[in-house]
């Protein structure tokens, strides 16, 4: 997959720079957010998916929340 489509135009999978910086000012300025540490946001918002299919790019990764990798760290 290129960041170009054939047509010139940038590729649907990528963000521009509004889109992209949106989850951290989301993240910054959210009220709603107050009291929240260590959580994982992606497209302005919680995301507590784990994400065992790797043909798709969101979710967290099985190893993130293996504790006993986390110790051998």
């Amino acid at each position: 997959m290129g960041f170009f489509k054939e047509d010139g135009t940038v590729n649907d999978f990528f963000k521009n720079v509004e889109q992209g910086a949106s989850t951290t000012v989301y993240a910054a300025l959210a009220p709603e957010l107050d009291g929240y540490a260590g959580e994982y946001l992606e497209d302005c918002a919680i995301n507590r998916e784990i994400n065992v299919d790797k043909t798709k790019y969101s979710g967290l990764a099985p190893h993130v929340m293996d504790m006993k990798a986390a110790e051998r760290l």
